[in-house]
């Protein structure tokens, strides 16, 4: 990850255990980005569920929703195609259910 980029996580990670749920993050002033972005977005939600808090996002570029959706496509459909939408859903709350194991632990 980019320093600039670990910065601003650690920077809006340091908000959280102060702020209200649900938690609204303003995305409209990323105009140039790369999957670094979205990696601070994902450890950010992860960040917040594990505070027990919402997160909300606003004004997020429609070419950062594409590049999210890009990035997990070929992962959730390997699981779609051996287990079916079930078996995605369990999947992700099995991986959710894991990390905030991890982290708590």
């Amino acid at each position: 990850m980019h320093p600039q980029a670990q910065a601003c996580l650690q920077e809006l990670q340091a908000g959280i255990a102060t702020s209200a749920s649900p938690i609204v993050v303003d995305a409209s002033a990323l105009t140039a980005f790369d999957s670094c972005a979205l990696a601070v977005l994902l450890e950010l939600r992860r960040s917040t569920a594990l505070a027990g808090k919402d997160l909300r996002l606003k004004g997020l570029p429609e070419q950062l929703k594409v590049l999210a959706v890009e990035t997990y496509k070929s992962q959730f459909t390997q699981i779609i195609n051996t287990k079916g939408i079930d078996g995605l859903i369990e999947s992700l709350v099995a991986r959710n259910k894991t990390n905030t194991s991890a982290k708590k632990g």
